[in-house]
């Protein structure tokens, strides 16, 4: 029997449902503007410093600087993350 609503669509609408679920529970968990933007980070799996440092605002320091300054902010994220348990590398 066809529903008129192709597979697609309805999956789009799933995963939209999804991303907003996560959101609320991110902007609960995260309150802070810039936490939930590496939180965002964190969760794409992005890796390089660069976006993390744009983020905190650092990308002018010495890059040695912006390396530890975003490990301690990514660990600090990934625990917290870690505590709703995401799974994070």
């Amino acid at each position: 029997m066809e529903t008129g609503e192709p597979n697609g669509q309805v999956a789009e609408m799933d995963s939209r449902m999804q991303a907003e679920r996560v959101d609320r529970v991110l902007d609960n968990v995260f309150p802070d503007p810039v936490d939930r933007r590496l939180a965002a980070l964190v969760l794409d799996e992005e890796r390089r410093t660069g976006p993390y440092a744009t983020v905190l605002g650092i990308q002018d320091a010495p890059l040695e600087e912006q390396r530890r300054t975003v490990k301690r902010q990514k660990d600090r994220i990934k625990k917290r993350l870690s505590r709703l348990g995401h799974k994070t590398t």
